[in-house]
């Protein structure tokens, strides 16, 4: 689709809309929170407890799922999307969700 950035609004189509997936490994985490428990021994009294952390550690593999809009200029595709990625090997994390703007250059096309 070939469309002017003036028309922009007038080049929505259902055809450009995406679902998008990946799995990956990540050399570390993404920072996160999770809940620990801790358990502490004052003379003879047993102290139990939990609290949020902030961890780092990488819970590999990663996975990922946007839903994005995509428009394909003569050299140039934008695209908008909204993703979530998070640990497939622990339920332990939250997650990172983010909205993205895209711009891939196609400099020969």
């Amino acid at each position: 689709m070939d469309c002017s950035l003036a028309a922009l609004i007038a080049c929505f189509s259902w055809s450009n809309l995406y679902i998008d997936s990946d799995v990956s490994m990540l050399d570390t985490s993404v920072p996160h929170q999770e809940w620990r428990n801790f358990e502490s021994h004052h003379d003879g009294i047993i102290e139990t407890g939990g609290s949020m952390v902030t961890v780092d550690d990488p819970y590999n593999p990663y996975g990922r799922l946007a839903i994005g809009y995509g428009l394909e200029f003569r050299a140039v595709t934008l695209s908008l999307e909204v993703s979530h990625i998070s640990s497939i090997a622990t339920n332990r994390d939250r997650g990172v969700n983010a909205l993205s703007l895209r711009m891939r250059w196609y400099p020969f096309r």
